[in-house]
Parts: C-alpha cells; sequence; structure tokens
C-alpha cells in the first residue's frame, strides 16, 4: 500500500510485491522488445512490508509525512534559497521567450492519443491535455503527489540538475496521470510499486530535454533501492517507462511551466532595466554605469570632453570645465553604484521567487493556475520576503483586498515589458498569491 514518508530520514521507496511489480509493467508497457526486470532476489518482500522511506539517496532527502510540508531550504531563513541550480537565460531574448509562454496552450493542436491497448491513455485524452478544464483534470491523490514530488526534488538535487528541469518532470507526471485511464488501481495511473519508477521516467525525459543531460539510466535507477540496498529496478525497465510517457502524451514534451515563466520576467525585467539605464543603448546595466564611473573609461572621457565644450562655449575656463567633469564622474558613480545594488535585489529576489517554485510544484493547489500566474506570485511574495528581510522583519503581512497589482513591482515590469497588464499576463494572480503565501506560512512552520 502506497503511504507517506515515516519519521525515518530517508527519501521514497515504493512498495515491491514480486508478481505485481512485474506483472504490471507488461500491462502497462510494449513488451516485444525486451524482457523486464527480474526481481528474483526480493520476492520475498511482502507488499505491505515495504516503507515509503526506506530508499537511500544522495544528499538532502524529503520526509515529510502526510499534512506536513518540507522545510524551506536554509531552516527557514529569510529570505528562502533554491535547493536547485537556477541560471538567468539570455535577457536579450527574455521578452520574446515570455510571449511565447504565455501564449493560450489550448490552441496548440492536441497531442495524438496512440491507439494501442498497451499504453494507458483513454479515448478522452486530447481533451484532458488541452487544458480547456484544468480543474476537471484527473489528479494524483494528494499525499500521493506531495511525495512523489519531493521525491523528485531531492533526486534532481543529487543529480545537480536545474529548476526548470524539474518543473518540467513535475510537469511531465501531471500530464501523464491527466491521461491515463482509470484501470483496476483505482485514481493512480500504476500500482504503487511503479510510482516511483514513473516519477524517474518522467525526470531522465525532462533532463534529456532542458539540459541535454548526459545522465546514464544506471545513474537514476541507482536512486530507487529497497531496504536491503538492493536495486527495485533495472535500466530497461525505466527506458521502457520513459517510452510508456513518451506514447501516452503524443510525444509532446515543450510546455511552460513555472520555473520557465519565471526565468523569463525576472530576465524581462533585468533587460529593462539595463535599457533604462543605458539611455536605450546596447550595454546598458551595472557594467555601462561602471565603465561611464571609471576614469580609463571611453564614456567617462567623453563626458570630460563634453564639460570641457560647455565651458568654452560659455567662456570659462579649463577650471569649470574640470569641476563639470567631476559632476560628471560623480553623476555616473551614483548611477552605478544604485544600479549594482538593483541587481543585487534582483538576483536576490530571483532565488526567493525560485525557492518559492520549488515549493509550489509539491502543492496539487497551484494546478489550478496558469503556469505564468504561479511564477508572478512567486516573484511577488519573493519581492516582499526579500523586502522584508532587509528591513529585519521575520513576519510578511498577507495581500489586502483587493489585490493591489502595483506592489507586485517586477511582476508588472514584465507584463508591460511584454505589451500586457498584470491581469492579462497572470489571471487570478491575488487568488494564487493568497494559496502561496499559505503554503509558505505552513512551510516556515508558522
Amino acid at each position: 500500500m502506497l503511504r507517506p514518508a515515516s519519521d525515518s530520514p530517508a527519501s521514497l521507496s515504493s512498495s515491491i510485491a514480486s508478481p505485481s511489480c512485474h506483472d504490471a509493467l507488461e500491462s502497462l508497457l510494449c513488451t516485444e522488445d525486451g524482457s523486464l526486470s527480474d526481481f528474483d532476489d526480493v520476492r520475498d518482500i511482502a507488499e505491505e512490508d515495504g516503507d515509503w522511506g526506506a530508499a537511500h539517496l544522495a544528499g538532502q532527502l524529503y520526509a515529510g509525512a502526510a499534512g506536513e510540508w518540507p522545510a524551506l531550504n536554509g531552516h527557514g531563513a529569510l529570505p528562502p534559497r533554491p535547493s536547485l541550480r537556477f541560471k538567468l537565460p539570455d535577457s536579450s531574448t527574455a521578452v520574446a521567450m515570455l510571449r511565447l509562454d504565455h501564449a493560450p496552450q489550448r490552441n496548440d493542436p492536441a497531442p495524438t492519443v496512440p491507439t494501442d491497448p498497451t499504453v494507458i491513455a483513454s479515448p478522452d485524452a486530447s481533451a484532458a491535455a488541452s487544458g480547456d478544464a484544468a480543474d476537471a483534470h484527473r489528479r494524483l491523490p494528494e499525499p500521493h503527489r506531495r511525495a512523489l514530488a519531493g521525491w523528485m526534488l531531492s533526486a534532481a538535487a543529487s543529480r545537480g540538475l536545474e529548476l526548470p528541469t524539474l518543473a518540467a518532470a513535475v510537469e511531465l507526471l501531471d500530464r501523464f496521470v491527466e491521461v491515463a485511464e482509470v484501470g483496476e488501481w483505482g485514481p493512480v495511473p500504476a500500482p504503487d510499486c511503479l510510482l516511483q519508477l514513473l516519477a524517474m521516467a518522467c525526470l531522465s525525459l525532462a533532463s534529456k530535454y532542458v539540459e541535454g543531460s548526459r545522465l546514464l539510466l544506471r545513474h537514476w535507477t541507482s536512486l530507487a533501492v529497497d531496504e536491503y540496498g538492493l536495486p527495485m529496478y533495472e535500466d530497461a525497465d525505466l527506458s521502457r517507462m520513459e517510452l510508456c510517457v513518451l506514447r501516452a502524451l503524443g510525444w509532446r514534451l515543450h510546455t511552460p511551466t513555472p520555473a520557465t515563466c519565471l526565468l523569463h520576467m525576472i530576465a524581462s525585467c533585468s533587460s529593462c532595466s539595463s535599457s533604462s539605464s543605458s539611455g536605450g543603448g546596447g550595454r546598458g546595466g551595472v557594467a555601462a554605469a561602471v565603465a561611464t564611473a571609471t576614469p580609463s573609461g571611453n564614456a567617462s572621457r567623453t563626458a570630460a570632453e563634453a564639460a570641457e565644450a560647455a565651458a568654452a562655449e560659455q567662456g570659462l575656463g579649463p577650471a569649470a570645465a574640470a569641476g563639470g567633469g567631476a559632476a560628471a564622474r560623480g553623476a555616473a558613480v551614483a548611477a552605478a553604484a544604485a544600479a549594482a545594488a538593483s541587481e543585487v535585489r534582483l538576483r536576490r529576489v530571483a532565488d526567493a521567487a525560485a525557492a518559492l517554485v520549488e515549493l509550489s510544484l509539491l502543492c496539487d493547489a497551484f494546478l489550478s493556475y496558469e503556469p505564468a500566474t504561479v511564477a508572478a506570485a512567486c516573484l511577488t511574495l519573493a519581492e516582499r520576503v526579500v523586502d522584508a528581510a532587509a528591513a529585519a522583519s521575520a513576519g510578511i503581512q498577507p495581500p489586502s483586498p483587493p489585490y493591489n497589482a502595483s506592489a507586485a513591482s517586477a511582476a508588472a515590469g514584465a507584463a508591460a515589458a511584454v505589451g500586457l497588464s498584470l491581469d492579462g499576463l497572470a489571471p487570478r494572480l491575488g487568488p494564487c498569491l493568497s494559496d502561496l503565501e499559505a503554503a509558505y506560512l505552513a512551510a516556515r512552520g508558522a
């Protein structure tokens, strides 16, 4: 029976009933091109004896029981820090990528639903995958999904993956569940002993698609061992589960996620800030301001030459010109300091928002929101948390209804960059922000 982690400090271990796991793979996957895993060495392990928290996994493990939230990385410190790598993309393409992320997914061609009866897809999978009725989509039971997503976070951290990769993997898991046929296992698309294999397959596919990862199958299967240290799955099992997921989703892997939307929002804000700092020029940002402030820089010499020319026109001497040049350099130094402080704050906001995206992936309440809405909520709450930390305040205040969009300066800036209102880019931002704040406070143990 599938159950959340116990108090033991470990991540996830699905129950292994020897015949059930073997037979389940045969019923889920095509079996004409290879053999399935042979679990003769562990056939004496009863399903009831399997412990969800018995697997050995490198790195910090998620061990939250039902009704609990994992502690934020940094033991609730303000602001929170992400567990996974989070690097910003090139700001020059961020606005275009954010527009692509915002394009309505319902207008995309629906994935082709395979007719092979061995692939667990329902006849109405196309409608479920189109996103027209998100609230009506089939989902894993909340404890199952939270435990799986938590284990996927730990597994991704142990393999050095990036946050967008984890978000893509969780998205694959949710989409697979949406199109999965209700069968003999009830509300889950596979027996308990295969849910961890499904999670590994989604991680493996996402790492290949998002990062071009060269991780071998054994690097994933080594994460799932039983209480005796024996592997639960073979490489062939993982490969076949990957094929099952791909077929069920019609080989359509790319969908926007909160992580990708967050990346493009932050980069859009950085791009707009750089453009305004440079007066529309190409260099922009801290680099341009520092170059202007440096006496040896071309921009600094230009400012001094302009001051000399202005002084000569007014019949003033070199001393006045030197004073004008010093004033220009002083203004440039002040601009450089302000730009540097702004970028440092934006980096802190980005880290806090990434940690909140990680948190949102564990809660199925955010499945009813658009990815851009979740990203904007994470960015808005991150701003408040970072500013509260800077002011030496440990608490955050809930948003006062009606939601004041002006408080979301970074999210509003990203919306303006793509030519949309904040409500247009992130619909239902107020309720999403309230849900995120509740999850954040619960994670901090408030």
